[in-house]
């Protein structure tokens, strides 16, 4: 990671991020006390949240923002600051609500904590910046970039803060739990249409995806998924799409973690939107993103077997695997398994394992603050010793020198080519 920027130019970030997006922004010293705030107008010292010195106590660093969400439904930003490996403070930027808080909101909120004036409730949620969880990422993104100097990508922040919540919370595998499991759905409309559509998903067809939602998703004969609102039944209906859409790119080879993760992004941006033809809109987005990443995916043509193989390693990678147990899982031979697998993906399939497992490592030493014994432990490498070759030779640098920031040439080209920039 790079080096923070200096405390007096600190101040002038909180300034900056301040003024953009008329947010309280603070800083706090690693002793997690406030040096100093930038406010909006009208906005006081003592109007700061309490809970700022409870935000951090878990002084481990972290390499990207984390977005901190109060049972009371404020957002603040915190980005950590972080000298040669140790806790430096945080900036912390909010609080903020991702929408206006609706009345019925109000009402539950006030009897879950006692309060019995509600207009000073409504008047408190009032002052707060709306600020919808998409632009929170980004602005949450920016602030990263003025204090460290790096872009990066909103999805990751997201992931990130989910993953990060996960294995605090589990301590099991981060990408298994990246997204919740959405209920099977269907639509009450023409079933030839339907059909259509997420054929062209499946098979990976965006373009031509796009020519069919030219004149808009049809809603004729949808039904209606909410009587007491128009807007509420559109949203529900582009929930139950892209559940189905879902469907259809895992069956047309995507990746099922892959798949659900985008799901799971759509539906809450689609949530936040206001606007009927905003969710309109959205939904012809991920369905074609769906295609596209499907037509991606179906690039590296596999047979069934290696395909199920690989499945499985991607899901098993904190537990034993072994040449034995997937030629059992495609009874196959071991050693025809091996030559197959090797012809198709130009890995031997011991290899495939340990690279994985290194991508793997390298999202725990980027995302977590767990020490490099409890990595190589849970990974199922031996020891550190050789934790540490298996892993310089595929990421080109020591764990250690990874987790501080040192990327090998290749590892930059496809961190810039995941967030779509070019390489400087």
């Amino acid at each position: 990671m790079n080096k923070p920027l200096h405390p007096d130019k600190l101040e002038d970030v909180c300034a900056i991020m301040c003024s953009t997006y008329e947010i309280p922004v603070y800083y706090m010293d690693a002793a997690r006390k406030v040096v100093f705030a930038s406010l909006p107008p009208g906005e006081s010292t003592a109007a700061a949240p309490e809970r700022l010195s409870e935000l951090t106590t878990d002084g481990s660093p972290a390499s990207l923002p984390i977005i901190h969400t109060a049972r009371t439904l404020e957002n603040y930003i915190e980005v950590r600051l972080e000298d040669e490996g140790e806790y430096a403070g945080s900036l912390i930027a909010g609080p903020s609500i991702y929408s206006v808080i609706p009345e019925d909101t109000l009402d539950g909120i006030a009897k879950d904590w006692m309060v019995r004036d509600k207009e000073a409730l409504r008047q408190r949620y009032g002052r707060f910046p709306v600020i919808p969880q998409k632009r929170l990422l980004q602005a949450s993104a920016l602030l990263y970039y003025l204090v460290y100097g790096r872009r990066i990508d909103i999805v990751d922040v997201l992931l990130a803060n989910r993953s990060i919540e996960t294995l605090f919370r589990m301590g099991e595998n981060v990408d298994l739990e990246v997204s919740d499991r959405l209920n099977n759905s269907s639509l009450h409309h023409d079933w030839l249409y339907e059909r259509q559509l997420m054929q062209l998903v499946k098979e990976g067809k965006p373009d031509q995806l796009a020519q069919e939602m030219t004149l808009g998703i049809k809603t004729e004969g949808m039904g209606t998924l909410s009587k007491r609102s128009h807007l509420r039944s559109l949203k529900n209906l582009s929930v139950a799409g892209i559940s189905i859409a879902t469907r259809a790119a895992m069956e047309g080879g995507l990746h099922p973690e892959i798949a659900y993760t985008m799901s799971d992004l759509y539906i809450q941006q689609i949530e936040e939107l206001q606007d009927p033809d905003e969710v309109d809109k959205a939904t012809k987005q991920a369905l074609i993103e769906f295609a596209e990443r499907v037509g991606k995916s179906s690039e590296e043509q596999v047979s069934s077997a290696v395909a199920e193989c690989k499945r499985y390693i991607f899901n098993h990678l904190y537990g034993e695997l072994s040449l034995e147990t997937l030629a059992g899982l495609v009874h196959m031979n071991p050693s025809y398994l091996s030559r197959l697998f090797k012809k198709e993906t130009g890995k031997p399939l011991t290899d495939y394992i340990q690279w994985k497992r290194v991508e793997e490592a390298k999202k725990l030493l980027t995302l977590t603050a767990s020490s490099l014994s409890d990595i190589y432990s849970r990974l199922n490498f031996n020891d550190q010793s050789y934790f540490t070759k298996v892993f310089k030779k595929y990421a080109g640098v020591t764990p250690k020198q990874y987790r501080n920031g040192l990327r090998s040439e290749k590892d930059r080209a496809d961190e810039h080519e995941a967030a779509g920039k070019p390489l400087s």
